[in-house]
């Protein structure tokens, strides 16, 4: 790969996708994806459904799978949406490396400095073709994915409302018949006890009891038949929902085999390949980088096992040191394992990862409370184009609710280059995976 041509490319990762988010010198707009777009894709999705659906369904397996597909959706979309602006750029770069220079020149020089750059062009060119060639087969492969999650999730409301319908006609059938029995039992008591010398009153009220009879076998019988009608649709939308399923299911393997072909086929035009969720940045300088957690997360701690700080060419910083202080009452693992995650004077290494892929020489380090902080020092001024760190298991417990990151030169004087984000981005399926999801933010100018 040319010098000229990498440094025009840097590729990020989106859910496990290939984004050039600085492809051909052009920088595609930033596209938030959080999870809370599925519950609302569903919500939405809920509302307009031509399907029959109760909205007193508030929770229950159905509805939880139906949460799911919606997720899928919009994660899909996004996806597609970064597959797209990553096939504009390429589009673009090929445009303007098209255009090869046919003057005639008069001396061999000029005409040898001519072959090298219509070699170049025609290999920029090849690239790109590749590239975009892969990025159509991912965008038509995630659009069909994003459709079968989209049918599996109204199966699955529908689904949600034919079992309830069930369980609801099967209770109506099972209190009806307990009724029809009891009068029935009760008639055959008291024709029993009845004697030639009983009262008229007594006859009568004979007579009233086998009156009650058949009402109540009437409504027994069409309990019945409403129970065996619900239960044949639950079985069918049973049917449906599981071919729907495993449609979605292949659409999914399709595009997990697509991102590897993408990555393949773009490979060239990525510099940068561990993070997710990097787009271009211009950078920050700094000696000293304070990350600070104002308020934990749901488990009241926050815990890693990487944390790197990136040059924009994929290098990593390597600190002189690390500290980190917490409120009084609180608590933080040791020093040498906050080093650990920090990588202070590169005593852990090279991170290889992406998710699905593996960590090597990891640490792991956690700190409790609130209004905590960790200062990281380096031995002369950087220049950071991003950041990145893990979730310990990929568990959004551990995501801090507010928490920002601060450069300064001396130690003293501190300018925020990030404020995170509220939400936790690794999907719910990845909680607890020892696969690993890394949250990756720009630094900009304090």
């Amino acid at each position: 790969m040319r010098p000229a041509l990498v440094s025009l490319f840097v590729l990020a990762r989106q859910f496990g996708f290939s984004q050039a988010v600085a492809s051909c010198g052009l920088e595609p707009p930033k596209i938030q994806k959080q999870r809370s777009q599925g519950l609302a894709l569903f919500q939405r999705f809920s509302s307009t459904s031509q399907l029959s659906f109760d909205a007193t369904l508030v929770e229950g397996p159905h509805l939880e799978r139906a949460t799911q597909h919606a997720s899928k959706v919009a994660e899909w979309k996004n996806a597609e949406d970064v597959a797209k602006q990553t096939l504009h750029a390429v589009a673009q770069f090929e445009s303007s490396n098209a255009t090869v220079n046919a003057t005639k020149h008069a001396n061999m020089t000029t005409a040898y400095n001519e072959t090298i750059n219509g070699t170049l062009n025609n290999e920029n060119r090849s690239l790109c073709r590749s590239c975009a060639k892969a990025e159509h087969r991912l965008i038509q492969n995630l659009a069909l994915a994003r459709d079968e999650h989209a049918q599996a999730q109204m199966l699955s409301l529908a689904l949600a409302t034919a079992t309830k319908n069930h369980e609801t006609s099967s209770a109506d059938f099972n209190h009806g018949n307990m009724e029809f029995q009891r009068i029935k039992q009760e008639l055959k008591d008291k024709q029993g006890k009845i004697a030639y010398t009983a009262s008229r009153k007594e006859f009568e009220d004979i007579v009233a009891t086998a009156q009650k009879l058949h009402p109540a076998a009437v409504k027994v019988a069409k309990a019945e038949k409403d129970m065996m009608m619900h239960r044949d649709e639950e079985k069918r939308t049973q049917e449906k929902y599981n071919i729907a399923a495993k449609r979605a299911k292949v659409a999914d393997e399709l595009v997990a085999a697509d991102q590897i072909e993408e990555k393949k086929a773009c490979v060239s035009f990525s510099i940068v390949t561990q993070a997710k969720g990097v787009t271009q940045a211009k950078g920050t300088n700094g000696k000293f980088f304070k990350l600070t957690i104002n308020k934990q997360g749901s488990h009241n701690h926050w815990c890693a096992d990487v944390f790197r700080f990136e040059r924009a060419d994929g290098t990593y910083g390597v600190p002189e040191a690390v500290k980190a202080t917490w409120k009084i009452g609180e608590r933080a693992y040791g020093q040498r394992a906050l080093e650990g995650v920090f990588n202070v004077k590169n005593i852990e290494g090279h991170v290889v990862s992406s998710f699905g892929g593996k960590m090597v020489k990891k640490g792991h380090w956690c700190i409790w409370g609130d209004n905590a902080a960790i200062v990281v020092a380096f031995k002369s001024v950087e220049r950071f184009s991003s950041y990145f760190f893990n979730l310990h298991q990929n568990l959004c417990t551990y995501w801090p609710r507010e928490w920002s990151m601060q450069t300064s030169l001396d130690g003293n004087t501190w300018g925020n280059v990030h404020s995170g984000p509220k939400s936790c981005p690794n999907p719910r399926s990845a909680w607890g995976l020892n696969k690993v999801i890394f949250n990756a933010y720009n630094l900009t100018s304090p």
